[in-house]
């Protein structure tokens, strides 16, 4: 099969998509369809150059094929597909490496557990024991005398 008429065609079908990682898959899928189409040529008797020929002839003008594989092969949803994956890969190595970290720094099993320390206002010291120290004739707010009221 006479490739250069093929090669050519899709050359000029990849010059028109903006995408050009999509330029091999794009490559790849007419070149299947102009072979399918080559062999069934062929199969009716014709010769495998005209064959070639006249399958690129009727797939047609290469710029408006190019142009309407273009809107589906978006660049933007193409890099933004290429970029969310090296996030998602970049993720989840960075999990496996995390987990694996923690698994092999562990303690070992027979060691104890660090002891707690309890938190609250008696081990601060940041209040005052007062149920302690308070009792009736210590409420006197700084009065050193009784208050006319006690009897």
């Amino acid at each position: 099969m006479n490739r250069d008429h093929v090669d050519r065609f899709c050359s000029r079908v990849c010059a028109h998509v903006r995408f050009s990682p999509d330029h091999a898959a794009i490559t790849a899928e007419l070149t299947a369809h102009l072979e399918d189409h080559a062999a069934a040529l062929e199969a009716r008797g014709f010769p495998s150059d005209v064959a070639v020929q006249q399958a690129v002839d009727a797939m047609g003008d290469p710029k408006e094929i190019g142009k309407e594989l273009d809107k589906s092969h978006s660049p933007f949803l193409g890099w933004f597909q290429i970029w969310f994956r090296a996030a998602v890969w970049t993720l989840l190595l960075l999990s496996i490496l995390t987990a694996a970290y923690s698994l092999l720094h562990r303690p070992p099993p027979s060691a104890s557990p660090p002891r707690r320390r309890r938190s609250g206002f008696r081990r601060t010291g940041a209040f005052p024991r007062w149920r302690e120290s308070w009792s009736p004739r210590r409420c006197t707010r700084g009065r050193t005398t009784a208050s006319p009221w006690s009897a």
